[in-house]
């Protein structure tokens, strides 16, 4: 499914079925604290969303299983969902977010940005231009077309070293980014040949299957399976399919692959066409780098030299899995660290309100201020990446209707980088004077636990209580507290 930008999302898909996506995605990812806008696709596993990451304020992409979502798969793991036991397919999606973050320093790599800490969910880039299926017309000379594709076939040589195959490679797996360069989408069927999930499984799409498919499929004599062919040629049906502006599933013959482009076509003639015996296993027509070698001499583009191999066996640069995602912390938080670098300075107005009404602690050697309802109602209204809290409705704090109430961690988080101010710290927080009753609470920088999902907040008692609660959950006595240094 094309990608489309928000205001379409958002008017193709009505508010009763954002609500019941958003139902669905709090039972598989308990406090998701990112915004959803609709459905972008969905497969025979999982389904993708696209939603607004708090954290750079710009569209990404929500990828779950489906499996995740049913109780039955969770109370037996064994159970087939479409073919597969739970446990199969959440272990796709474990090695998909592996593979992505391992290969995210390629061009064409679509870059992972969070994980769930049960691996059954994970967010990634948000390619904006659509599916390359959904754009094959275009005024590109095909020697520009050929120098586009290098970056990809340049990612799946790297892949192929490390004894990885993709699987699933077509027109509506690859993706424009919005200077029109392409990115390589949908892991979820990677195999690894040293250490194969689901060994026998019908991947590819009809147009896109090798021609002697059938016997790729039967390994002979404990010999790979040749994803190596499979994948290879899938590449090349896609290269054609864009130069020449036809869809592959649409032809009834293969005759469309000889028309036309005489270099080009000549070129891949033993990809498209090959003959038996095969090459070994990743050699020849089976090598990502030799088919890169082969269409760097054909587009002759400048700068981009052929691929260098190591023919050595080599460690794979794919990690265990809580080692990616202790990887992907450590990135959320230095992401998060630095967000307050480069955003308005506090003197800001919205509307030309006054941002807070500052009051000085002089013990803490700071000011401190209480956002009001106003400047929430504006920023929810004017900013798309405001991060609405699932499910919550907005209401002003009862005890105060000027302060704003119902406020979630990621609302409080933001507000901080908006007005480039800080959330104070439980030490600071326990010995503010907070407007109100004893119900009233507001968030600290605090991280409760390593998942990133619960933050602490103080509450207005006689012995000043500390909770640790998910960052997405609200309640009317829950307040935005923000500070900052005398000297501001």
């Amino acid at each position: 499914m094309a990608q489309t930008d928000i205001t379409d999302i958002q008017e193709s898909q009505n508010a009763d079925y954002l609500e019941e996506l958003t139902l669905e995605v709090q039972q598989i990812w308990p406090g998701f604290h990112h915004k959803i806008l609709g459905k972008l696709g969905e497969g025979g596993c999982g389904r993708t969303l696209k939603i607004l990451w708090t954290l750079s304020r710009k569209p990404a992409v929500l990828k779950y299983l489906l499996s995740a979502a049913s109780a039955a798969q969770i109370n037996n793991p064994e159970a087939k969902f479409n073919n597969l036991s739970h446990k199969s397919w959440k272990l796709l999606l474990e090695q998909e977010a592996s593979v992505l973050w391992a290969f995210r320093e390629f061009d064409a790599a679509v870059t992972p940005l969070e994980l769930h800490s049960s691996y059954v969910a994970f967010v990634m880039e948000f390619v904006p231009g659509g599916t390359l299926q959904l754009n094959l017309h275009s005024n590109l000379d095909w020697r520009e077309k050929v120098t586009r594709m290098l970056p990809v076939i340049e990612l799946l040589a790297a892949m192929q070293e490390d004894g990885l195959y993709h699987r699933d490679i077509a027109l509506d797996n690859l993706f424009l980014t919005a200077d029109g360069q392409l990115k390589l989408g949908d892991f979820g069927l990677v195999h690894d040949i040293d250490k194969p999930i689901v060994q026998l499984i019908g991947c590819g799409k009809p147009g896109y299957l090798h021609p002697d498919i059938q016997n790729l499929r039967k390994p002979i004599r404990g010999q790979f399976l040749r994803n190596d062919l499979q994948d290879v040629y899938a590449l090349c049906i896609c290269l054609m399919g864009w130069i020449k502006n036809v869809e592959p599933n649409a032809q009834k013959s293969r005759n469309w692959l000889r028309e036309g482009v005489p270099t080009l076509t000549h070129a891949l003639d033993p990809f498209l066409f090959p003959t038996t015996p095969y090459d070994d296993f990743s050699e020849g027509i089976g090598s990502f780098s030799y088919l890169h070698e082969v269409l760097t001499k054909v587009a002759k583009p400048e700068g981009r030299g052929v691929i260098k191999t190591s023919g050595n066996s080599t460690p794979s640069r794919v990690s265990p899995i809580h080692e990616t995602y202790s990887s992907m912390q450590i990135q959320m938080k230095q992401m998060r660290a630095s967000r307050f670098d480069h955003i308005v300075s506090s003197n800001s107005v919205i509307s030309g309100a006054p941002v807070l009404a500052w009051i000085d602690h002089p013990d803490l050697s700071l000011q401190f201020g209480f956002v009001p309802e106003s400047i929430v109602r504006e920023l929810s209204q004017a900013d798309p990446a405001w991060p609405e809290a699932p499910l919550v409705p907005r209401h002003p704090f009862p005890d105060n209707e000027h302060i704003a109430g119902s406020i979630t961690w990621d609302q409080a988080m933001f507000l901080a980088a908006f007005f480039n101010l800080h959330l104070p710290s439980p030490q600071q927080a326990r010995v503010l004077p907070l407007p109100g009753g004893a119900q009233t609470q507001i968030w600290t920088n605090h991280a409760a636990d390593q998942s990133d999902l619960r933050y602490t907040l103080v509450e207005n008692t006689p012995t000043i209580a500390e909770k640790n609660e998910f960052r997405g959950n609200a309640n009317p006595y829950r307040i935005c507290c923000l500070i900052r240094p005398f000297s501001s």
